[in-house]
């Protein structure tokens, strides 16, 4: 046995202590407030959209949970800092589900006749013939292709997706791939 301690004393020896990683650097919270509204002015028209095109939603209830899920958002913030765009998906979701009584039924209910949230005057006399068309082929496809299609159209990878909708991205990749098949058949003449 070699002797560690020259001077022939057994000190008791001290676990080796374990060192936290060095912390990110944290924004003040002049810079959170000033990411969280930003993020809230440039998502929450999108989100109350979504819950619209998605889950069928009307005005109020897709502002409410929109408004809850941002509330929430922002006493989580410091943990979903990095993708809060998916996080207030998939809480708005939630929270969407939750207030409304049949939100059982909901999900296969068609999307209301007119997504008026937020638009402009300029932007209701641009909505056409056309638009409408694609609204009607949207509401048509089953529930799960039409929130992916939902969610590709608001910008999120097929990764994203699957982790909002909490399924494999191979299966979110066929949602999308039969709601664009779908719309494509429609638009041709066909009745898939």
């Amino acid at each position: 046995m070699v002797d560690d301690d020259p001077a022939g004393v057994d000190a008791p020896r001290r676990p080796r202590q374990w060192t936290p990683p060095a912390p990110e650097p944290h924004r003040t919270g002049d810079e959170d407030r000033a990411a969280f509204a930003e993020l809230y002015r440039a998502d929450i028209t999108r989100l109350v959209g979504f819950l619209m095109s998605a889950y069928g939603a009307d005005a109020d209830e897709a502002w409410d949970a929109a408004q809850t899920a941002f509330a929430r958002a922002w006493q989580h913030w410091s943990s979903i800092h990095t993708s809060p765009r998916a996080w207030l998906r998939t809480t708005a979701h939630r929270v969407f589900l939750r207030q409304v009584p049949d939100r059982h039924d909901r999900l296969g209910r068609a999307v209301p006749d007119r997504p008026d949230v937020a638009l402009t005057p300029e932007q209701i006399v641009l909505l056409t013939d056309s638009t409408a068309r694609l609204r009607d082929l949207f509401q048509a496809l089953p529930p799960a292709q039409r929130v992916a299609l939902a969610l590709q159209l608001d910008g999120f990878t097929y990764p994203e997706i699957a982790e909002i909708v909490d399924q494999k991205e191979g299966a979110v990749r066929q949602n999308v791939s039969r709601a664009k098949a779908r719309i494509r058949s429609r638009l041709e003449g066909g009745t898939r």
